[in-house]
């Protein structure tokens, strides 16, 4: 099974730590992650955010989009970043994050199903579009585009609602793909399928459901290129899922630590079982 885990934090942690201490933190959970790769575990669908009060959100009121700075929840911990995990079920995908070192750091974990159908459609027609998407424009910026629903209200929508909703994302992402401007992207199941992690006096608290308990829950996370926020903002706010409730908060992608990354990876590549 394929799972996203979502690492929230208190930003003023991060902030007070100095350069050293911001180094000696990523070395030691970039090291846990290489291991996850290595066991074939990790799925190279991870990124890292940009604090919170870089992002911009979109919501449709009154049949007009506005857009406001800041994420979609204001709480004192923020998203800060995402993964992917390849686990035998969601005891698997716990017993594998409890032990990782983010959580000594004060990071909490929200564990959560990927919606594996809509996942393997996607990478089907995306594969098709991009063989003939021009190439990432240059200087070109990445952001992470985090969709949050009102599940119930979801749920009490008809089904042809739902399809066309669901038909008309569709060729909106196609577009974006075909425009260039597509990376990657998830769907996640319900939030009551989560699990959440916490550390609490050196010891690991797993909790059901979703890490914030509020109406509104993170559905998807997709990555898009842009030359800006303003243009990147430009695009989604006619995304067709605002006008049926659906928020959007617009995040840059934290670059220098995703280089960071992504040379680890390569040497994890090089190195690992993974095949």
């Amino acid at each position: 099974m394929k799972f996203a885990f979502l690492g929230y934090s208190l930003e003023s942690n991060w902030d007070s730590m100095s350069k050293n201490e911001q180094e000696a933190m990523i070395d030691v959970c970039f090291a846990y992650d290489s291991k996850l790769f290595e066991d074939g575990h990790l799925i190279e669908i991870g990124v890292a955010l940009q604090p919170s009060r870089t992002a911009k959100t979109l919501r449709c009121q009154h049949g007009k989009v506005m857009v406001t700075d800041g994420p979609f929840a204001e709480t004192k911990e923020q998203l800060g970043g995402l993964g992917g995990l390849e686990a035998d079920d969601m005891t698997h995908a716990v017993a594998l994050l409890a032990k990782h070192p983010g959580l000594q750091y004060g990071s909490t974990f929200e564990i959560r199903p990927i919606n594996e159908e809509s996942l393997g459609r996607q990478a089907q027609s995306i594969a098709a579009l991009q063989s003939g998407a021009p190439p990432v424009a240059p200087h070109s910026l990445r952001f992470a585009s985090l969709g949050y629903i009102d599940e119930r209200a979801w749920a009490s929508t008809s089904e042809d609602e739902r399809d066309a909703m669901l038909r008309r994302c569709s060729a909106f992402d196609e577009a974006r793909v075909k425009s260039g401007h597509w990376q990657c992207g998830i769907g996640l199941q319900s939030a009551g399928t989560a699990k959440t992690l916490r550390a609490r006096a050196g010891q690991i608290i797993v909790t059901d459901g979703p890490f914030a308990e509020t109406k509104d829950y993170l559905g998807g996370i997709v990555v898009l290129s842009f030359r800006s926020l303003t243009d990147a903002v430009s695009v989604l706010s006619v995304h067709p899922a605002l006008p049926f409730g659906v928020a959007i908060e617009v995040r840059p992608i934290y670059e220098e630590i995703s280089e960071i990354w992504e040379t680890k990876m390569g040497r994890a590549k090089t190195t690992g079982s993974r095949g």
